[in-house]
């Protein structure tokens, strides 16, 4: 290597060295110098103290910027549209010490309830009272009335729970019938072929545990004879 060479050389890394205190990176300085960005990180090593980044320089450039979308409440990641990544404007929210946007803000009950309608399957109430219909004149369970309204079973439970509707607890008569089909005969696990003799199969059938609970009603209601 010549001396005019090793001078040229010299002059790059101070250049290099200058530009990266002066907040530019690696590949910023590479494509100024003409070198690759490793050689670039080699030159400039020591610069900055370990695991420090450089200072951002567009910092001062929105600053004016964010100050002003504090005062009009705007959202930061809004200011992405203006050049600058959402995540950065956050980072540099906190290095500048700037006061953080409360959601209690911007987020009136207006906003709420626009985005309640926007996003809601019912806006208009009207398959709330389909669902109340259903479930206390016709006694469908809340997952047939969410096949009917294609909802999920949830999103009906939260509409009855709205209409102040009382959730039954207990299976009614024909869901005990519907339970009783699914398991009848050679669907139910411990089927063996039927050997459960008649007088048994009468004895634990529904219709007698449905008789046997009107006659103890009944029982309750009798004077009691002396």
């Amino acid at each position: 290597m010549g001396a005019t060479e090793a001078l040229d050389r010299d002059a790059r890394i101070a250049r290099a060295r200058e530009m990266r205190r002066d907040g530019k990176h690696h590949r910023e300085i590479a494509s100024a110098l003409g070198i690759c960005a490793a050689t670039a990180s080699v030159w400039t090593r020591g610069v900055l103290p370990r695991g420090k980044q450089p200072t951002d320089p567009r910092k001062a450039e929105v600053l004016r910027f964010l100050n002003a979308s504090i005062e009009r409440v705007v959202r930061f990641r809004h200011c992405a549209n203006h050049g600058r990544a959402a995540d950065n404007l956050f980072d540099w929210r906190r290095e500048l010490g700037l006061p953080r946007n409360r959601r209690t803000v911007y987020v009136t009950d207006e906003l709420r309830e626009r985005i309640s309608k926007s996003a809601s399957r019912d806006p208009d109430g009207e398959a709330k009272e389909w669902a109340a219909r259903f479930y206390v004149e016709n006694l469908l369970s809340t997952p047939e009335i969410a096949g009917i309204l294609h909802v999920t079973s949830p999103t009906v439970s939260d509409w009855l729970k709205k209409l102040n509707i009382q959730i039954r607890t207990k299976a009614t008569l024909r869901m005990r019938e519907r339970q009783r089909e699914f398991n009848l005969g050679s669907k139910c696990w411990n089927w063996k072929g039927g050997i459960t003799p008649d007088r048994v199969r009468l004895r634990i059938s529904l219709d007698m545990k449905l008789a046997g609970n009107v006659a103890r009603a009944r029982q309750l209601h009798l004077p009691q004879l002396r």
